[in-house]
């Protein structure tokens, strides 16, 4: 070591000698190493520029999974009974084409009518025509092969109510009663193995129907003609069993 070390100062004696003292500038200094201290504050800035770079991506990108929740919409109500508002609109007939299929034994629903239920046909012997509240067809087939449906009409100064029936494609009609306006009244439709029973408040009428068992088909809503589209905008308030409609 010591023989070196010796070597190394007669080397520099001569390099001086030779090129003069500037040649000791141009040698590189040696650096220490990293005291351990100085490597631990290193990595910590490493984390945390790493930590600073995830967060801006995260503003960036924001998280999938997450959504703003709506309000609930509260449902509307006549007379604190919910009742769900069907519109027909002036020169249309259908206040809904939602299919919904059902498979019941009973359609129970409740139903109110306002002063926009009373109007006049152009012509005088379409005022007689049935316009449709609710029901649904059966049998497995279309409504106008087999179907029960609650009738209404304007007729003779007065709100009738009727049961409006398809057997085998043969249309039929029957008058139950007279309803109030802007009152509720509870409305159903009994299917029985070869008839349907029909009842509003304490009138019931029973109809002929071309199938047994449960009623299987789709709801049919409320639907206004007739020959006529409605001639003005028309309001029915319906509360339906829900639970009848799968």
């Amino acid at each position: 070591m010591k023989n070196k070390l010796a070597g190394a100062i007669c080397s520099l004696v001569l390099l001086t000698f030779l090129y003069g003292c500037d040649v000791i500038k141009d040698i590189p200094p040696v650096e220490a190493p990293p005291s351990k201290e100085e490597t631990v504050d290193e990595e910590e800035e490493q984390e945390t520029s790493e930590e600073e770079k995830n967060d801006n991506l995260s503003d960036e990108k924001p998280d999938e999974n997450t959504h703003e929740e709506e309000d609930d919409i509260p449902e509307e109500a006549v007379n604190d009974t919910p009742l769900k508002h069907f519109l027909i609109m002036a020169g249309e007939h259908y206040s809904s084409k939602e299919i919904v299929t059902l498979n019941t034994e009973e359609l129970h629903f409740q139903a109110m009518f306002d002063s926009s239920a009373i109007y006049a046909t152009p012509l005088k012997e379409d005022q007689a025509d049935i316009n449709k509240l609710l029901g649904m067809s059966d049998c497995k087939t279309l409504h106008h092969t087999n179907s029960a449906r609650i009738g209404w009409r304007w007729y003779e100064e007065s709100l009738q109510i009727l049961a409006y029936t398809y057997v085998n494609g043969e249309r039929q009609s029957s008058f139950i009663t007279t309803v109030a306006l802007n009152e509720i009244y509870d409305y159903s439709i009994l299917m029985e193995e070869d008839r349907y029973v029909f009842k509003v408040g304490e009138h019931e009428v029973e109809m002929q129907r071309g199938c047994s068992g449960a009623a299987n088909g789709y709801m049919l809503y409320p639907y206004f003609g007739g020959n006529n589209a409605a001639p003005h905008d028309v309001s029915i308030w319906i509360n339906l069993d829900q639970n009848l409609a799968k």
